[in-house]
């Protein structure tokens, strides 16, 4: 019997058993596995404590109370920003600035 005959026989008693493929069964098996583990496994909370949600809530509720519990604040007319004085700061002369300037810079040079 030459190579070519023995496969054709081996191959019509093969197909003559009529018995499913292990394939099946292992799909079968990998599935029932992967079913208890994904049982067996708890799920994972994704949204922070309840504490801290219940903080960040309470803590909104304030803001939003206290912003809506104060007074509507009066906006200054156009007449008193024209006729308000400007700071003292500003109305110094130059003279005052340099003294001080130098007065900061002995200070320095003593420091040293």
């Amino acid at each position: 019997m030459n190579d070519a005959d023995f496969e054709k026989k081996l191959q019509a008693l093969t197909d003559a058993l009529h018995r499913p493929g292990p394939t099946f069964a292992w799909k079968a098996d990998i599935l029932a596995r992967a079913r208890r583990e994904a049982d067996a496994q708890p799920s994972k909370r994704t949204l922070p404590p309840r504490w801290l949600m219940l903080s960040w809530a309470t803590a909104w509720s304030v803001i939003f109370a206290l912003h809506f519990a104060q007074p509507p604040t009066a906006k200054p007319s156009a007449e008193t920003i024209v006729t308000a004085k400007p700071s003292p700061v500003f109305d110094s002369p130059p003279v005052t600035l340099l003294a001080f300037h130098q007065q900061l810079n002995l200070n320095l040079d003593l420091a040293q």
